[in-house]
């Protein structure tokens, strides 16, 4: 596979891309400073001062630290975010034109990305979704932008799904998933090594941390009961039939 080059073939994304920025300087300018959610306040009390939460991991308040305390703002929280699905769109078009699909054909599977609604919702929303995206993808890429991954192409994703984990705890699942990708593509096992490594050491400091203001060697204490407290209120059960 050679190098990726931008050209002529390309205008079906330049054009796609160009949409995507303007629909989100239009997202960003009609809701300004920035959308909040119930969960929105929660990562903005934890990153100022920055300290770990009992209820969810804080990756999401440790990447929002410096906007929160150096730059004073909510806005710049979901530029970023922006311009992070941005980068994901442009990613995935490289790697698919890479792997020798059409360049139509990888500018249509942008579109989601570029063009979506509830995408552009959630880049202006203070809320761990976009970067928890963001980090999944460049594990993806970075384990599969060659056939089969390097050393540091698998650190590098360790990495990445380490901190998807301590930004949403369902990282820890999905964790699972990509070690076996790394023994379906048959890596060597110095390279899984690599990826085991790199994703465990940064969830033990972070558990390390969590312990010394918490008490328990974990990510969150809360665990289902979150979700049921979530959940309980939108449930009616005069309208469920059950057996006794």
């Amino acid at each position: 596979m050679g190098a990726f080059v931008v050209g002529r073939r390309d205008l079906p994304f330049l054009l796609a891309f160009a949409a995507g920025v303007a629909l989100r300087v239009v997202v960003t300018v009609a809701y300004r400073p920035a959308l909040l959610f119930p969960d929105s306040f929660g990562y903005l009390h934890h990153a100022a001062p920055l300290h770990l939460s009992p209820i969810h991991p804080e990756g999401y308040a440790i990447w929002v630290w410096p906007m929160v305390n150096l730059l004073h703002s909510t806005a710049a929280i979901v530029v970023a975010q922006h311009v992070l699905g941005l980068a994901i769109a442009v990613a995935g078009y490289a790697f698919l034109a890479r792997r020798g699909l059409p360049r139509w054909a990888a500018a249509l599977a942008t579109l989601p990305v570029l063009l979506d609604p509830l995408q552009l919702v959630l880049e202006q929303y203070v809320l761990s979704d976009v970067l928890f995206e963001a980090l999944l993808v460049g594990a993806a890429l970075a384990l599969l932008w060659r056939r089969r991954p390097g050393m540091v192409a698998a650190a590098v994703a360790g990495l990445l799904v380490a901190a998807a984990t301590v930004t949403r705890g369902v990282g820890t699942v999905l964790a699972v998933g990509f070690l076996v990708a790394l023994l379906w593509l048959r890596v060597p096992w110095p390279r899984l090594a690599a990826f085991v490594l790199a994703l465990v050491l940064p969830i033990g400091a972070y558990m390390v941390v969590f312990h010394h203001e918490y008490g328990r060697t974990a990510l969150e204490t809360a665990g289902p009961r979150y979700l049921y407290a979530r959940l309980a209120p939108m449930v009616r059960c005069g309208s469920v039939q059950l057996p006794g």
